[in-house]
């Protein structure tokens, strides 16, 4: 993205100003209250105003002129670019936006614009884009490239052709077609939708559509062509302004303004004759002194202009005439229709004028004068304005229109950005736009369609569950009651809409989506929903077009029981799997802000996709023979020769190896042998055996601190304070890069869990220490913990289990240990042996037990949520307890286990630590700062006594055996309380709090 163009002050806030001062007193004295009379004084007003600048200087707190090119400005732009360019940088995609902004503003054939070509050519040369680094050489040479500089443009160009000839893989974007098409036969009159939909009317609804037949979820039925489109300001120098396609190494600036960009000169034809022949001149301040709803009321009006041919007064004469009671999208002849039919369909577009209060309509007349007057001083619509006056009245009504049906009926468009820091693909909103069509659909808090935009501009209409014959499509214009109650959704919507809500969200009190009932999941079955993210937010067409069937087909068949968590869910899901199949690939590689080598980002998805398969395949079969095996050569390709090895070793352990796979693993078994004797690689080590625990701090008491931790001795900067093994951990993040157990960073030599395809370990004695601690009874339900639970909810759950299974199945003494641990005062214990030496497990339990749960601090409804997710999970495990310790499942024993999971999840809540690393690099662990990724959460008894600090003087990260380890940031002194960070720093950075998913608050797939 690049800066957005929208400053502090704009047209909102001066509004504001007059309306306070000047509206609100002149309309009680001249009017009676009377609408028209109070928006005729407004308007009176307002071009008082304007034409009266020296009196009142409103307009010039605008800083309203006109865009000029600068070439000191292109100068700067283009020095920033270099920066990012740096060898010891490589912020390439960034580089490259600068140089866009460096061209926007150069003047045409300047030495500033030839030097931006000249620089962009650069950076393709070294992203191997050779063809456009070429194009970009062209470029340079026409807009006057210095001689002085030639010698070093001429080899950057013999290198790109050499490459070229040489077929180097060179980076495209291959869109293709939509693959989405019309479920059902076509309506003749209307292409664009199935036959069975229809335009219908009542007193309740007004105009909504209906359909004739049984919709299933899945049905594509509607595939829409807006009638004009918006690009959002911040994405001009990476798309192009006319057809929005992602062409950051094409685009080529409009010499009239320094805001469009188009990636042909084909665009830049058509977006002139379009619309842009009347916005280049006002196309910044729009930006500058508006938002996005009256920029697009502007389009829409300059689309409507070019519709009639640019002839204003044909347009007036044919609109004076229409008789909009006529006018039907869904009746209307597609096929033949012309420009002025279709914009037909958008002027008789709902405004609620008469709904709208004296403010709301006096807000809209002063943006629409200041419109007006940026047009008619700036385009040639002013000459025809100067020429006749009804043509004036006649435009200023037009964009009035327009500022109100705009908020009312434009749609957003969107695509899959990569997000670098968390190495996702995000849905995001790129450009609005306006269909005719759309906007006919009636809003519904719990709606049965989503809106999917395509490669190629259009919106597909799909529906989100079955809609029996004589249903009304409901589509959702931003107020789902999964997200908001309905006292806040109503306020929205009558704020924005102009309506009371009594859809059948809003009736019934739908509740939020973490508080939706689930499903009967032994009659429906269970989707892998962690997978089922993780694949889609990677941007895998082939897998989303893969999972769209089975969506559909578990949609259909839960659909009729909505509201329910996973109807909501899975639906979330559809829509996704549609936007990843049907939108653009990104045109730039993602890697790039990452700094990450291509080869090494590659690597790091084939071995996830590589351990993927491990935890799906059977024990012993070819599948998993096969995963290993290609695991090996991977292994061996990376020079990792002992991990080659191993892998090979378990390539012989499978029941069934394929012959094909035989000889292929003697041969590479060879070589790597050979290659490891060579060096002095350890053997690999199974296990992690824990280190020495060791600390130098000592706990303190004191009514304003608590329990806390003081330095035992004077320590330096970088001195250990601290060594601790976690009582309990999670893996939130990486599951198919480390170890459940441990934490380790070892995706080479990762094993499944025997029974489960969810957890992967570092060797067997992880696995079956995990299986000693917790996974004996997890592992059946550790799919449900994982979609319906957040990770603190799942690692209370995880500590549950463990103090279960060290109690040896016996809840009941495990309850009345506990209680005797509440019933007295336990003095505070000793941290000269912490967690991983301390010999006695139900001692160190105890002292996790005792930690702070803050609940004197919580409110009513907090204590409520916590019993519900408490009494949630323990259903989840007594079924787990009874196949294991007998223990008969009754209500009594999920009560108690609830009792015990409500203390857990308090204690998770407040004393959890999270463990971080690299943005860039998942192998890389860092302390919790500022810009780190969170990837796992884990509970200990010494770790959690420390207090907060914004300026910690101790930091904390894993270490590679296991523990978690606390070094001195600064030289402390003895006595001194020892500080870490929660995630709030600002000694390392202003930015709060670390890359922690949300789900430390929400559920751990977000809807």
């Amino acid at each position: 993205m690049a800066d957005s163009l929208e400053e502090t002050f704009g047209a909102w806030e001066l509004f504001e100003e007059i309306w306070d001062k000047f509206v609100a007193t002149a309309t009680d004295r001249e009017s009676n209250g009377d609408m028209s009379d109070i928006l005729c004084a407004a308007l009176q007003l307002f071009s008082k105003e304007m034409k009266t600048k020296d009196a009142f200087d409103g307009l010039r707190k605008l800083k309203l002129s006109k865009d000029v090119k600068d070439n000191g400005k292109a100068a700067d732009s283009r020095a920033k670019g270099n920066a990012l360019f740096h060898p010891k940088v490589k912020r390439y995609i960034e580089a490259v936006k600068r140089y866009n902004e460096s061209l926007s503003f150069s003047e045409k054939g300047s030495e500033a614009r030839a030097l931006a070509y000249a620089n962009r050519s650069a950076v393709c040369y070294e992203l191997h884009r050779y063809k456009e680094c070429l194009d970009n050489i062209r470029l340079a040479r026409e807009s006057n490239y210095p001689a002085r500089l030639a010698d070093k443009l001429n080899k950057r160009e013999l290198a790109a052709k050499e490459a070229l000839n040489d077929g180097v893989n060179e980076e495209s974007t291959k869109n293709g077609e939509p693959v989405c098409t019309l479920t059902y036969d076509k309506n003749e009159l209307v292409p664009q939708a199935v036959s069975c939909l229809e335009l219908r009317k009542s007193e309740e609804y007004g105009r909504f559509v209906a359909t004739t037949r049984d919709l299933k979820a899945g049905d594509v039925v509607i595939m829409e062509k807006p009638f004009c489109t918006l690009l959002l300001d911040v994405y001009r120098y990476t798309r192009c302004d006319f057809c929005h396609h992602e062409r950051p190494f094409n685009l080529i600036p409009c010499e009239g303004c320094t805001v469009a960009m188009y990636c042909s000169g084909e665009c830049m034809k058509q977006a002139f004759v379009r619309y842009h022949r009347y916005e280049c001149s006002v196309i910044r301040d729009m930006w500058r002194i508006f938002t996005k709803i009256p920029v697009m009321a502007l389009r829409t009006v300059t689309s409507a202009i070019a519709s009639f041919n640019h002839d204003l007064y044909a347009m007036q004469k044919h609109l004076d005439d229409l008789d909009e009671s006529k006018i039907d999208a869904f009746s209307m002849d597609w096929r033949k229709a012309t420009p002025r039919d279709i914009y037909n369909t958008v002027h008789v577009l709902i405004t609620n004028k008469e709904k709208r209060d004296p403010k709301d309509l006096a807000h809209r007349s002063f943006f629409s004068l200041i419109i007006y007057d940026l047009l008619i001083q700036r385009s040639e619509l002013g000459l025809a304005c100067d020429k006749d006056q009804g043509i004036s009245a006649f435009l200023m009504e037009l964009i009035l229109k327009h500022l109100q049906t705009t908020p009312m009926n434009m749609h957003s468009q969107y695509f899959m950005e990569y997000q670098p820091k968390e190495e996702v693909y995000e849905i995001m909103n790129y450009a609005s736009a306006c269909f005719p069509l759309l906007s006919m659909i009636n809003h519904s808090c719990a709606p049965n369609l989503t809106r999917v935009t395509l490669r190629d501009g259009r919106c597909a209409v799909v529906i989100s569950r079955p809609i029996p014959k004589g249903g009304q499509l409901y589509d959702n214009y931003g107020q789902h009651h999964c997200l908001m109650p309905v006292r806040e959704r109503r306020t929205k919507l009558l704020t924005q809409y102009k309506f009371i809500c009594n859809c059948e969200a809003c009736v019934n009190n739908y509740p939020l989506y973490s508080e939706l009932p689930c499903i009967d999941v032994s009659r429906y079955g269970l989707i892998d929903t962690a997978d089922i993210h993780a694949t889609l937010v990677l941007h895998q067409p082939k897998t989303a077009a893969e999972l769209l069937p089975k969506l559909c087909q578990y949609l259909n068949s839960i659909g009729y029981q909505y509201p329910r968590y996973e109807s909501n869910l899975y639906a979330y899901y559809m829509y996704v799997s549609m936007d990843v199949e049907n939108h653009p690939s990104p045109e730039y590689s993602p890697e790039d802000p990452c700094n990450l080598d291509n080869r090494q980002w590659l690597k790091l998805r084939h071995l996830e996709r590589l351990n993927s398969e491990i935890t799906h395949a059977e024990i012993g079969t070819g599948q998993m023979a096969e995963a290993f095996a290609e695991r090996a050569m991977l292994s061996y390709d990376a020079g990792e020769d002992w991990w080659c090895l191993y892998n090979i070793d378990l390539v012989n352990c499978m029941t069934y190896i394929p012959l094909r796979l035989v000889e292929d693993v003697k041969k590479l078994y060879a070589y790597a042998y050979d290659r490891a004797r060579g060096n002095f690689y350890p053997p690999l080590k199974y296990g992690c055996p824990l280190p020495l625990c060791y600390t130098v701090a000592i706990v303190a008491q004191s009514p304003l601190y608590g329990n806390h931790l003081r330095a035992g001795r004077n320590l330096s900067r970088g001195e250990l304070v601290s060594r601790e093994v976690p009582f309990v951990r999670l893996l939130m993040a990486d599951n198919l890069l480390r170890c459940e157990y441990c934490l380790a960073y070892k995706p080479y030599v990762l094993i499944p869990c025997s029974c489960c395809s969810r957890v992967l370990y570092c060797s067997a004695k992880c696995n079956m220490r995990a299986f000693e601690e917790y996974h004996a009874l997890e592992c059946s339900c550790l799919g449900i913990l994982r979609t319906h639970y957040s990770n603190l909810e799942h690692l209370a759950a995880r500590l549950t289990i463990r103090a279960i299974r060290l109690f040896g199945g016996n809840l009941n003494l495990l309850l009345e240990t506990v209680g005797q641990w509440s019933g007295r005062r336990q003095a505070p214990p000793s941290y000269n042996i912490p967690h991983g030496f301390e010999t006695n497990q139900r001692t160190a339990y105890a002292m996790i037990y005792k930690l702070s749960t803050n609940r004197d601090r919580m409110n009513k409804r907090q204590l409520i949520m916590d019993a519900a997710k408490a009494i949630g999970i323990a259903k989840l495990l007594a079924p787990e307890m009874e196949r294991l310790y007998g223990t008969k499942n009754d209500l009594g024993l999920q009560n108690a286990l609830a009792e015990l999971l409500v203390h857990h999840l308090q204690i998770s809540r407040s004393n959890t630590l999270y463990l971080s690393r690299s943005p860039d690099d998942p192998e890389e662990v860092t302390p919790n700062s500022a810009g780190s990724k969170a990837f796992a959460a884990v509970l200990m008894s010494t770790g959690s006594i420390f207090n907060h600090s914004c300026v910690p003087n101790v930091y904390y990260l894993l270490e590679t055996l296991g523990t978690v380890q606390f070094t001195a940031n600064t030289d402390i002194r003895r006595e001194s309380q020892l500080y870490i960070n929660y995630g709030y720093v600002t000694a390392w950075s202003v930015t709060l709090g670390p890359d922690i998913d949300s789900d430390a608050l929400a559920p751990s797939v977000w809807l």
